[in-house]
């Protein structure tokens, strides 16, 4: 894995903590709801896809270059 790919997972890893941080989660915990789901975890799970796929993507890319 090339240096680039490392520095992409470690920015990635550090974008995770901040949206799953308690100060950035609480901008969404309103008594508010998108089509009967609270925005609360709309949010959360939404985030948690975008991160689960661009690590997914990441790693795809690493090993397509390392082939």
């Amino acid at each position: 894995m090339n240096t680039n790919r490392k520095i992409s997972l470690v920015a990635l890893c550090v974008v995770a903590i901040v949206l799953f941080n308690t100060p950035f989660l609480s901008i969404f915990n309103k008594p508010t709801f998108i089509g009967s789901i609270p925005v609360f975890y709309g949010f959360l799970f939404g985030a948690w896809l975008l991160i689960i796929g661009a690590t997914a993507w990441l790693l795809r890319q690493s090993k397509a270059e390392d082939e």
